[in-house]
């Protein structure tokens, strides 16, 4: 497409000269006008045609440090673990705007690996208009083959944007909202001594099970205003599209904790209580919080968390590409780490 412009130009001149030409020189060879004519429609239909959307598969790979949404890369801000994980990437999208992908999440450890995260994004993008383009994505979060530190908290996660194309930077909106359960499980092997009056103390052991269950329910908006650029390649058949963005985050988050302790006596104390009513009686009234169960929500605040700059560069070459991303954030509420750098790299195959 470098060359598009310069040809049609000398298409254009060309056709009123010929035209000229064998008007003028009646006696010289006959040029077939009609012939040229089709010849220079052919050539805008198929420039038209380059214009419109095309259905296409995308095979490829990544490598980077997101995890916790594939689509809104403030969300991914909040991340605590930091190591570097690989996304195998198969999908296929529709010139209609739908699209459905998938994509795995690979850890290396120790000199093995293993899939510890699965993600299915159904989406849909309206981009044909000539002044506003509009998405929306759906990611549901499934869990690989053992719990990971590295896997996203997350099993549902939404996320739409609004932007207008017609002036040089983009300003953009996206709302996000992303929900999931988290459960963490502990078992400790304890005593507890009884004391007795007149006679020696009783001492019990049994086993103590806690279970923590966090419900968390993420609210974000981006305002956004990118810019693209298309550069020229090394050789007629690639090109480059650089997109630096500005992004203001704003987010709300919302828990819901609930923390149970269960105790699980021996066989042996439990036949022991049983005969002995009494030990088990000041058992039960010395130690009443061996069975609890406690709820705590926190509700968040909805503000201004951080600000920060994704800068996003694609190189295409025929069917393949590579894509690094680099987003760099702010955060503005009080915290000890105030700079956060993620990145990607993703290079495959569209065909």
């Amino acid at each position: 497409m470098i060359m598009t412009k310069p040809l049609i130009l000398f298409l254009l001149i060309l056709l009123p000269s010929v035209s000229l030409l064998a008007q003028q020189e009646t006696d010289t060879i006959p040029i077939n006008q009609d012939s040229i004519e089709k010849e220079v429609d052919a050539f805008l239909s198929m420039l038209d045609s380059l214009k419109k959307p095309k259905s296409y598969f995308q095979v490829g790979i990544g490598a980077g440090n997101m995890q916790y949404s594939v689509s809104n890369t403030a969300l991914n801000a909040q991340q605590v673990q930091k190591n570097i994980n690989f996304t195998p990437v198969l999908a296929y999208y529709h010139k209609s705007g739908f699209g459905i992908a998938y994509n795995g999440f690979v850890a290396v450890e120790n000199g093995s690996s293993s899939f510890y995260q699965h993600t299915i994004t159904p989406s849909y993008d309206y981009e044909q208009g000539e002044k506003f383009g509009a998405g929306i994505t759906y990611t549901r979060y499934f869990k690989g083959a053992a719990d990971h530190q590295l896997a996203s908290p997350y099993k549902n996660d939404f996320y739409g944007y609004a932007e207008y194309k017609k002036w040089k930077i983009k300003p953009s909106v996206s709302f996000g909202f992303a929900n999931g359960k988290q459960s963490q499980y502990s078992q400790t092997d304890t005593f507890a001594v009884i004391k007795r009056y007149l006679r020696p103390d009783t001492t019990v052991y049994f086993k103590q099970y806690d279970t923590l269950h966090v419900n968390l329910r993420d609210y974000t908006v981006v305002l956004s205003a990118r810019s693209r650029f298309t550069l020229d390649g090394i050789t007629q058949n690639d090109y480059l599209v650089f997109s630096p963005s500005f992004m203001m985050y704003f987010g709300l988050s919302d828990y819901d904790m609930e923390y149970i302790s269960k105790s699980k006596l021996t066989p042996d104390i439990v036949q022991y209580f049983r005969t002995n009513k009494v030990i088990a009686y000041r058992f039960s009234k010395q130690f009443p919080l061996l069975r609890s169960s406690r709820n705590y929500n926190y509700p968040g605040n909805f503000n201004l968390q951080s600000l920060g700059v994704n800068v996003d560069l694609a190189w295409y070459i025929r069917k393949f590409y590579i894509n690094p991303q680099v987003y760099f954030d702010y955060y503005l509420l009080s915290s000890e780490k105030k700079f956060n750098t993620l990145f990607t790299v993703h290079t495959g195959f569209m065909f």
